[in-house]
């Protein structure tokens, strides 16, 4: 990112509506494009009495800006700007890390440099515009990740170190301005990207390698000492090089979460995936599509209860409000005597295949099951329980290509049909 000389800005310049943008049946993205300075390094959402506020910083001189966002979420508005630093030497020693966590429902950030180890516990003031420092201290050099979540409405952190592998599960003290450590050990080196999330209550994780794709999600154990392998998988960015993704970020929508992983390059080569992840860790890779532009932060935010996200260039610049809707997909809600039949795609890196299942139909019969993917028409037979329900997974029906598939069902006197997103994952 660059680091020019501090400039004054417009908090959200120009805007540059660019509409509602579909990427795929799944989910949609609403851009408004600004024009920032091109030097910050963090960009931190923030809510206080649900208001959504965002606290930006640059290495140059330590200035950090304060700004509220507007109504509609496709803006801000500056509330001051101020200076911030962790160590006597801010210009060798910058802030590398900032982590926002939550006391009783009001913000707070730990600032960490990485180069000398030097941290600060801070709460940011009621009306948003500043911090008040609660303590200082010295860490040892190298942490990469700080990435906070919560057990019971408690704050707590993981600290990891991409080169060693060491990492320490953390309790943020009762008055925001300290920790304690409750396990230290030591996890394979590399995971270059780390989030937490929060589902029906219970904290999970998720640590991708950019480097190798590997991925893990983990369910947080209850006591914050660890934590419990869920599900381990590759999650290639990169089809030519298979390669991973250059950072990980995480929307909640409902009772769903979404991963929205993306890799940032020069050129035509930028893109994010979409990819929903179930209580049990399991996967459902939702489809790709082109980050438009060297975006290297993604910065998540809500307004009310609607998903946002900041994508900015700190080589350019460039900022985009983005809103993203992910679709609600459910089960059609059978109908008696009427048959209806639901399709989803699967890909656990073995043969390409569908899960069908389907009710209504003759019960302890045959249904035959007929599909055109991407124009290649296949059958099958399936049989049906003593409800007339029946549900079968079917393999090597791949999808090259973006497109619909066309299912048909029928047990010789009723039918059902339907029409699935077939997604080149």
């Amino acid at each position: 990112m660059g680091c020019g000389a501090p400039a004054e800005e417009p908090s959200s310049g120009s805007p540059e509506p660019l509409g509602e943008v579909s990427q795929s049946l799944d989910w949609s993205i609403t851009s408004v494009g600004a024009q920032w300075a091109n030097f910050w390094w963090s960009v931190m959402p923030f809510t206080i009495n649900q208001q959504e506020y965002v606290m930006v910083y640059t290495r140059a001189g330590g200035i950090t800006r304060f700004d509220r966002f507007t109504p509609d979420g496709f803006g801000t508005v500056n509330l001051k700007q101020t200076t911030l630093a962790v160590s006597s030497d801010p210009e060798k020693n910058p802030v590398s890390i900032f982590m926002p966590y939550y006391v009783n429902g009001v913000p707070h950030f730990i600032a960490y440099s990485v180069y000398s180890g030097d941290v600060m516990f801070a709460r940011i003031n009621a009306d948003g515009s500043d911090y008040t420092v609660l303590s200082r201290g010295v860490w040892g050099k190298g942490w990469s990740s700080l990435v906070s979540y919560t057990i019971g409405g408690q704050p707590y952190f993981i600290a990891y170190n991409v080169t060693t592998g060491q990492v320490h599960f953390d309790k943020i003290s009762a008055d925001g301005s300290g920790f304690s450590i409750l396990a230290s050990g030591f996890w394979a080196p590399g995971w270059s990207s780390i989030v937490t999330y929060n589902s029906l209550g219970l904290p999970y994780l998720v640590v991708h390698n950019g480097d190798t794709a590997l991925t893990r999600i983990d369910a947080i154990k209850l006591d914050g000492t660890g934590s419990v392998n869920l599900n381990s998988f590759n999650l290639v960015g990169h089809n030519q090089f298979f390669i991973g993704y250059q950072a990980l970020t995480v929307f909640q929508q409902g009772l769903k979460t979404y991963l929205m992983p993306y890799w940032s390059v020069a050129g035509d080569d930028s893109q994010y995936e979409i990819v929903e992840v179930s209580q049990d860790g399991t996967i459902t890779r939702l489809g790709k599509a082109p980050w438009d532009g060297d975006f290297d932060i993604a910065a998540p935010y809500k307004i009310g209860s609607q998903n946002y996200f900041i994508a900015y260039s700190g080589v350019t610049g460039k900022v985009f409000f983005d809103k993203i809707t992910f679709a609600t997909a459910t089960p059609p809600t059978p109908q008696p005597s009427q048959p209806w039949i639901w399709a989803t795609q699967v890909d656990n890196a073995v043969p390409w295949g569908w899960k069908i299942s389907g009710a209504g139909f003759q019960p302890n019969s045959t249904v035959g099951i007929n599909v055109t993917v991407n124009g290649v028409p296949s059958g099958y037979f399936v049989g049906t329980n003593a409800l007339g329900s029946f549900s079968a997974t079917i393999v090597n029906l791949p999808c090259v290509s973006p497109n619909v598939s066309n299912w048909q069902v029928t047990d010789g006197s009723a039918s059902a049909s339907l029409q699935v997103k077939c997604t080149a994952l």
